[in-house]
């Protein structure tokens, strides 16, 4: 009987310390892009929605994944989108993705509250659904981390900077690795490398 139970153990242990990260075998995404969502007016304003700037980051969006002379290597085509979900207070991440989901022609999952990254990263890694294909989120930074952890990452930044809107974190799962690049966005002026 023992000697039964020590398979068994064996499994749980290494399910336990491989956390969500799909295995090598298993039917996980290709990549995942993770976008903050765009600028937003100053707290005391009150207001849920983008500032100017905001608007344009988000009308721009879909740049990232259009070759041009500035961008030579483009982000690769996303199959799926997500937002956090609107709340009282904000509706910065749905503002963002729309006009890109509007130019493709492409719906938007918005059923994950931002603090529901869990739930997403399960998501993600176990649903065939999503199996080998690229997956773009939008979210609010203040758990974008958490969410990158829970999708595998363990060298994440511990915080997304409160005035950094202009990155792309792209987690790539490669032959059962995790691997984890902070890109720039360049679409707006003075997004330059910071």
């Amino acid at each position: 009987m023992r000697h039964q139970l020590i398979p068994f153990f064996a499994l749980l242990f290494a399910a336990i310390v491989s956390g969500c990260a799909p295995a090598a075998d298993s039917p996980g995404p290709k990549r995942i892009l993770i976008v903050r969502h765009a600028e937003k007016p100053p707290e005391e304003a009150m207001k849920f929605g983008l500032n100017d700037k905001g608007r344009e980051r988000a009308e721009a969006l879909h740049k990232l994944f259009e070759k041009s002379d500035a961008r030579t290597d483009p982000f690769p085509m996303p199959d799926f989108l997500f937002a956090a979900s609107n709340t009282k207070k904000s509706h910065r991440s749905t503002e963002t993705i729309a006009p890109l989901a509007k130019r493709f022609k492409m719906p938007v999952n918005v059923h994950f509250d931002k603090d529901d990254y869990p739930l997403l990263a399960k998501e993600l890694l176990h649903n065939s659904k999503y199996a080998g294909k690229t997956i773009l989120i939008v979210w609010g930074h203040g758990t974008i981390p958490e969410l990158a952890q829970q999708l595998g990452v363990k060298d994440v930044p511990k915080h997304w900077k409160d005035e950094v809107f202009n990155r792309v974190w792209q987690i790539d799962f490669e032959d059962g690795k995790v691997v984890f690049q902070d890109r720039p966005q360049g679409l707006l002026a003075g997004d330059g490398e910071k």
